[in-house]
């Protein structure tokens, strides 16, 4: 957020403040006062561009790592197909079996957890 902040200052020229100012022609301080309006109103502007960008960003990482998700828990899904077609086919005990299922099950587990996480910053980041 800090970075945020001094992003957007130093995109912005430092104008006095009224008080500061030297009592000049009214056209002289029509000019004064429509500069420092015109400053002000782009200093959002870069910081909405900065924020979109941000967000941007944001989204293609969610994006990639949903990617990485359904790739891992893909191929964690075929492990457990053949896992449970070794086990029909009379290739394991079924104690070896149960503890081979109960370790793809926890890798999934951790796969949705991860991605979960991710979601849940990327919740929290769209909401500022």
């Amino acid at each position: 957020r800090r970075s945020d902040r001094s992003n957007s200052v130093s995109d912005v020229k430092q104008i006095p403040s009224t008080a500061a100012v030297p009592a000049t022609s009214s056209s002289q301080e029509g000019a004064w006062t429509l500069e420092r309006q015109k400053t002000m109103a782009s200093a959002p502007r870069s910081r909405m561009v900065i924020s979109e960008n941000k967000m941007k960003k944001a989204q293609d990482d969610l994006v990639a790592s949903h990617q990485i998700h359904i790739s891992q828990v893909t191929n964690l899904c075929h492990i457990e197909g053949e896992l449970l077609q070794n086990f029909t086919d009379g290739h394991l005990e079924f104690s070896e079996y149960m503890k081979k299922l109960e370790s793809i099950l926890e890798s999934k587990n951790k796969c949705v957890e991860s991605l979960r996480a991710q979601v849940a910053c990327y919740s929290l980041r769209a909401t500022y």
